[in-house]
């Protein structure tokens, strides 16, 4: 994981929550060029319901000695949707910025690393180095398993299973038996 970060003349400290790179509210607010550090807690209250509970949070962080002070700070993606919301000059950019942090932090991680909490199904398509090539949403119907699998349930439950061709071959040479 990245220690230091810069966005312009903004350094970031980067802190390490959950083993992710998360970024303050003040940091990300002197990134976007607001005047006000408290820029970035407004845009959050006021759109709050666009964030979920892995995006932003209130941390205590250790100021020096034995005091503390309770700070909000964002992962990346919750840094990228708060610089949706920006409407300085720079906010786009610092959108890329983020979004390039983000890739280089999942391609590090590796699969080992990814979360397996989604909220929803979703079925990955991986290429031959086993990168996630496209995804694919499923319902809660929807079943996914390996053919071999879906041969395997069926038989146990008492189906034949084969190919319709091969059946149909069965079929066509038992009537011919009988005439």
């Amino acid at each position: 994981m990245t220690n230091q970060l810069a966005f312009h003349n903004t350094k970031f400290n980067v802190i390490n929550h959950n083993n992710q790179i998360w970024l303050t509210a003040v940091e990300i607010a002197k990134a976007l060029c607001y005047k006000s550090d408290d820029a970035v807690t407004k845009i959050y209250n006021r759109n709050i319901d666009e964030f979920s509970p892995g995006m932003s949070e209130t941390v205590n962080l250790g100021v020096s000695g034995n005091l503390s002070k309770s700070v909000r700070i964002f992962s990346l993606r919750g840094a990228h949707l708060i610089a949706m919301f920006a409407r300085t000059p720079v906010a786009k950019e610092f959108r890329r910025w983020v979004l390039d942090i983000l890739d280089r932090e999942v391609r590090s991680a590796g699969a080992d690393h990814l979360p397996t909490k989604f909220h929803q199904r979703v079925l990955l398509y991986l290429n031959e180095n086993g990168q996630v090539k496209d995804t694919y949403p499923l319902t809660e119907d929807q079943v996914v398993m390996s053919f071999d699998a879906f041969v395997g349930y069926f038989r146990k439950k008492g189906w034949i299973v084969a190919p319709r061709d091969e059946v149909l071959g069965c079929l066509v040479g038992a009537v011919q038996k009988i005439r």
